[in-house]
């Protein structure tokens, strides 16, 4: 049950990058540069779900790698579908879907990694 619900909420999160990536919603309130930081939000919690998911599955130590290729691919791809439906392609978008996505995996195996020695000093 646990494997069905990461992987839910995972493609959720793929599911809105996608699609928030790919259309144009009505501009809210601007901050300077705070669409970089929603999408470093946004590949942080992509990176972390993902992580957690594949952990879940039981990928472990080779769901780093994965992940960051993932997260690389699905930013790069979703840059360039952008220049081609009318939309600006950004490096630095790119740059900021990059930081969020080692940002969320560096957690997510800072968290594994003190979860991991919290049950091996409970065992002892």
């Amino acid at each position: 049950m646990k494997r069905f619900i990461y992987s839910t909420i995972t493609a959720v999160v793929i599911f809105l990058i996608v699609f928030l990536s790919v259309t144009s919603l009505p501009a809210g309130p601007s901050f300077s540069h705070l669409d970089k930081l929603e999408h470093a939000f946004a590949y942080f919690v992509l990176a972390l779900s993902m992580h957690l998911t594949l952990k879940q599955w039981g990928v472990g130590s080779k769901s780093f790698a994965a992940v960051l290729l993932f997260s690389i691919a699905l930013g790069g791809g979703l840059e360039i579908l952008q220049s081609q439906i009318g939309r600006m392609m950004d490096l630095a978008d790119f740059t900021a879907d990059f930081i969020g996505a080692v940002s969320g995996l560096l957690i997510g195996r800072l968290f594994s990694s003190a979860s991991l020695k919290t049950r091996w000093q409970r065992k002892r």
